[in-house]
C-alpha cells in the first residue's frame, strides 16, 4: 500500500457480506488541502452509523465520502464495539488502529482505540513498525474482538499504533490489510484468514467493486462474488508465487506500441494505492508520450486535452486492459489536469507495476486466496449518470431539424397516422447498402438502425453535419425520453460501458450522456464495438420525430473521442468504399434513402458535377455566388457552404438573409417569416451557383404552407456569427439535388433528382 487512495466494495449472495466504501482523494491532495480538511472533521466529528440488510446473511453500512479523497469503511473493535474508518488495502497484511496512547498530531484529529473500555481486550508484549510510501508508524501488538459488518472475529490480532510521522491529514483512523499472512508485520494470523478459519465466511475470497465519480456504490465483498456489479467472464490470471497479489503482466501499450513492459514484467494489484507505479524511466516515457509537463513533483497536461489522449491497454494473462485518459487523468485546484502515474520509489530487480483504484475503478477484482489468483472482469457502470456534468466543448451545430416545432401539433397527429416502422432493402445486384429514410412534413428525414444484441431499433437522423451516433438511454428522464426508444444497456450480450461522457449543443437543444460501445446495424451493415452515446440528460428537444443523431461527417469533429461508424464500417469491410449518397423525396412519407458503398444511379439523371472540399475534415465547399432574376444578392465574391442533412432550412449572414426575405415580399411574424400562399407560383427561383454550375431552387422548394395557411419560408440566419460568409444548405436543397459525398477523394458530387 502506498497511502495514495482507497477503495471500497460489497459482496452478496448466501454467506456473501457486502461492505460499502468511501472514495476520497490521493493522499498528496489531502495533505494540499488540510486545512480544508481539518475544518471539515471538526464539522463532521460525527461516525457514520452501521445498518443491517434486511437479509439477515448480508451486513451493510452507510460510508462517507471525506471531500472526494479516499475509500473508506466501518468496523468495530473491542466489546462493547467502538467504530473506525479504515482503507481496505490488499497491499498490506496488517490491521491496525490509533491507541488512545498515541499523543502525535495525526491522532488527535482522528478516533483512538480506548483498550481499558473494552471487556474482551488482551494486551501482548510484542511490538511492530510500518513504513509506507508517505510515512511510518510505530505501536504495540494486541487483541479484541473486531466485527466488519455482521462478520466477526474474535481474539483478533491487530496493531495499536502509538507514534506516526508523514500521516497528517489522513482521512481514515486505520487500514485493514487483506493480503497473505507472510506480509503481516504484527507476527499474527490476518483477519481475512480468521473469518475463514472461524466459520464467519466460506470461501477464502474477496472482491472489490469501485465506484467512479460517485460518493456511494463502491463494496468490497467476503465469502464470494456478488455477478452484479461486473459483465462478461472473469479471466482468471494465476498468482506468480502464492504469498503475494503479484501476477504476470505481458505487455503496456499506447495507441498500438508497446510504451513499457516490453517482453513481459510483473504487476502487483493494490487497492491501497491511488496511482499508478512504475520504473522512473519508463513512467517519464508514458509521461512524454502524452505530452505531460512536469509542475513539482507531478505532471500535468491541459484539461482541454484529455479527449485526444490515447488510452493505455495493460496486456494481462492476453487479456487487453484498456484505460482511458479520462480515467488517468484529474482535474485539480489549479485548474489543470494531473497524471495518475508515478514512480515506484524503491528500485527493484524485476520490472514491476502497481495496478492502483485508477485500474480497479475500470475492473471488478476478485482475490482467490484458495486457488492463488485474481480474477479480472469489465465492471458495470452502475453510477451511469456519475460523469455526464464533466466539463466538455459543446459542439455548436446550428439549427438542427428544428424549423417546424411550432407545428408540433401538426406533426404529433402526422406521426400517429404513421406510426409504422421502416424496413431496409439492399439495392439489387451491386455493393451498395441502401436503408430506406422517411420523409416527415418536409423536415426531417429518419431511418431505421439497430443498437445491441439481440438489436433494440432506434429511429435516427442521418447527419452529414455531425460525426456522433447517440440514442436515448434507459437512465434518461427528461420529457423528451418519455415517447422515445429507449436503449436498454443491461439486455445487450455485447454491450460496453466506458467512463467518458458527451455533451452537444445543437442550434435547438442541448444533450449529455455517456459514452459506450456496442454493434450497431444499419441494414445488413454491421459495425461491431462501434462507439456511441447515451443521452441521459436533454432539454429543447421535445416534439422531435426520431430518437437519436447518426453522423456522418469526418472524423475530427467527434466528441465522443472514437472512429465513427462511416469509418468502423470502411475497416471492418462492411462497405467497399467510403462513399454514401442521398436521395430525399418531395411532399411524401416515402421513397427517400440513404446509400452506403456506393451510388445507384436510378435516383439522378445527367451526370454527377463533382465539387472538391476546401479542406478535407468537413464538407464544406466553395460556392460562387447566389442570385435572383439574374442579380446576386449573396455571395459576391465567393463564400463558403455547408453540404448538411441534418438542417432542414438554408442559413446564411442574417443582413443577407434579411435582404432575400424582402426580394420575395416575406413578412416576419414571430420568428419566421411567411408569404401568401397564393403568390408562391409567382415568386422566382434563387439560384445557387458552386464550381460554376447553377443549383436553381424553385419557390415551391423553398416555402411550405404551415398550420396558419400560409407559405412558411424555408430561409433562416446562421444564429452564430461567423468570420467567412457562409450558408448551410439543407434539406430544402438536397429535395431537388441527388447528393454523393466521397470520402475517398474529398468531394462532393450533385446531380439533378430524379
Amino acid at each position: 500500500m502506498k497511502w495514495l487512495g482507497i477503495l471500497g466494495l460489497l459482496a452478496l449472495s448466501e454467506c456473501i457480506v457486502i461492505m460499502p466504501l468511501t472514495k476520497t482523494k490521493t493522499m498528496r491532495e489531502v495533505l494540499r488541502e488540510r486545512n480544508l480538511l481539518n475544518n471539515f472533521l471538526e464539522e463532521q466529528a460525527n461516525r457514520l452509523s452501521d445498518d443491517s440488510a434486511s437479509d439477515p446473511k448480508l451486513s451493510t453500512h452507510p460510508l462517507r465520502n471525506a471531500l472526494d479523497m479516499v475509500y473508506v469503511g466501518n468496523i468495530t473493535i473491542g466489546t462493547p464495539p467502538q467504530k473506525f474508518q479504515v482503507v481496505f488495502d490488499t497491499g498490506s497484511s496488517d490491521l491496525w488502529v490509533p491507541s488512545v496512547l498515541c499523543s502525535n498530531q495525526f491522532c488527535s484529529s482522528h478516533v483512538l482505540f480506548r483498550h481499558l473500555e473494552s471487556s474482551t481486550f488482551r494486551p501482548t508484549q510484542k511490538t511492530f513498525s510500518i513504513e509506507y510510501g508517505s510515512g511510518r508508524m510505530k505501536g504495540v501488538v494486541a487483541r479484541d474482538t473486531v466485527r466488519i459488518g455482521d462478520l466477526v472475529s474474535t481474539d483478533q490480532q491487530f496493531g495499536l499504533s502509538l507514534e506516526h510521522s508523514g500521516f497528517k491529514g489522513m482521512p481514515f483512523d486505520g487500514v485493514l490489510g487483506l493480503n497473505y499472512p507472510n506480509f503481516s508485520f504484527t507476527g499474527g494470523t490476518p483477519i481475512f484468514d480468521n473469518l475463514k478459519n472461524q466459520g464467519a465466511i466460506p470461501e477464502p475470497v474477496l472482491a472489490f467493486y469501485l465506484s467512479k465519480s460517485k460518493l456511494e456504490g463502491s463494496v468490497v465483498m467476503f465469502g464470494g462474488v456478488d455477478k452484479s456489479y461486473y459483465q462478461g467472464a472473469l479471466n482468471w490470471v494465476p498468482l506468480i508465487q502464492a504469498g503475494d497479489w503479484r501476477v504476470h503482466m505481458d505487455r503496456i501499450s499506447m495507441k498500438r506500441q508497446v510504451v513499457a513492459c516490453s517482453g513481459g514484467c510483473e504487476a502487483i494489484v493494490d487497492t491501497g494505492t491511488s496511482l499508478i507505479h512504475g520504473p522512473r524511466r519508463l513512467i517519464n516515457k508514458i509521461l512524454r508520450f502524452i505530452g505531460a509537463m512536469p509542475r513539482g513533483s507531478k505532471h500535468y497536461v491541459s484539461c482541454s486535452a484529455v479527449n485526444d489522449l490515447p488510452s493505455i491497454i495493460f496486456t494481462i494473462n492476453g487479456i487487453n486492459y484498456p484505460v482511458p485518459a479520462q480515467a488517468y487523468t484529474i482535474k485539480d485546484s489549479t485548474g489543470d489536469c494531473y497524471i495518475f502515474f508515478k514512480q515506484i520509489r524503491a528500485s527493484r530487480s524485476t520490472e514491476t507495476w502497481i495496478l492502483s483504484d485508477i485500474f480497479l475503478r475500470q475492473y471488478f477484482s476478485v482475490f482467490d486466496r484458495g486457488n492463488d489468483r485474481i480474477g479480472l472482469a469489465q465492471a458495470l457502470l452502475l453510477c451511469f449518470l456519475c460523469h455526464i456534468f464533466r466539463e466538455r466543448i459543446p459542439l455548436m451545430k446550428v439549427k438542427t431539424v428544428r424549423n417546424i416545432l411550432s407545428e408540433k401539433i401538426m406533426l404529433n397527429n402526422f406521426l400517429k397516422e404513421h406510426a409504422y416502422r421502416l424496413s431496409q432493402i439492399s439495392s439489387r445486384g451491386s455493393n451498395i447498402t441502401i436503408p430506406l429514410l422517411r420523409n416527415i412534413m418536409e423536415m426531417v428525414y429518419v431511418g431505421n438502425i439497430t443498437i445491441g444484441t439481440p438489436p433494440q431499433e432506434f429511429q435516427v437522423l442521418f447527419d452529414t453535419g455531425s460525426s456522433d451516433l447517440w440514442v436515448p438511454s434507459i437512465f434518461c428522464t427528461s420529457r423528451f425520453c418519455s415517447s422515445h426508444a429507449l436503449f436498454r444497456h443491461l439486455e445487450s450480450s455485447t454491450f460496453r460501458p466506458t467512463q467518458e461522457t458527451i455533451s452537444l449543443i445543437y442550434g435547438s437543444g442541448r444533450m449529455k450522456g455517456i459514452v459506450a460501445l456496442d454493434t450497431v446495424r444499419i441494414g445488413d451493415l454491421v459495425s461491431t464495438d462501434q462507439r456511441f452515446g447515451l443521452s441521459v440528460e436533454q432539454s429543447g428537444f421535445e416534439g422531435w420525430p426520431f430518437d437519436g443523431v447518426l453522423g456522418l461527417n469526418y472524423p475530427n469533429l467527434s466528441f465522443t473521442g472514437g472512429i465513427p461508424i462511416l469509418d468502423n464500417l470502411k475497416n471492418q469491410g462492411a462497405i467497399s468504399e467510403l462513399v454514401f449518397a442521398f436521395y430525399l423525396s418531395k411532399s411524401k412519407p416515402e421513397g427517400s434513402v440513404v446509400m452506403f458503398g456506393g451510388v445507384d444511379k436510378s435516383y439522378y439523371q445527367g451526370a454527377l458535377n463533382w465539387v472538391p472540399l476546401i479542406q478535407a475534415g468537413h464538407w464544406r465547399v466553395h460556392m460562387d455566388r447566389i442570385s435572383l432574376k439574374r442579380h446576386i444578392i449573396a455571395c459576391n465574391g465567393g463564400c463558403e457552404a455547408i453540404v448538411d442533412t441534418g438542417t432542414s432550412l438554408i442559413l446564411g449572414p442574417g443582413k443577407l438573409v434579411d435582404n432575400i426575405l424582402r426580394l420575395i415580399g416575406a413578412t416576419p411574424r414571430g420568428s419566421e417569416h411567411y408569404v401568401s400562399c397564393s403568390v408562391v407560383n409567382t415568386l422566382p427561383s434563387i439560384d445557387f451557383t458552386i464550381n460554376g454550375i447553377n443549383y436553381p431552387l424553385p419557390a415551391q422548394a423553398y416555402t411550405m404552407k404551415d398550420s396558419t395557411g400560409d407559405c412558411y419560408i424555408f430561409f433562416k440566419q446562421i444564429p452564430v456569427s461567423r468570420s467567412t460568409e457562409t450558408w448551410i444548405l439543407g434539406d430544402v436543397f438536397l429535395r431537388q439535388y441527388f447528393s454523393v459525398f466521397d470520402r475517398g477523394n474529398d468531394r462532393i458530387g450533385l446531380a439533378q433528382a430524379v
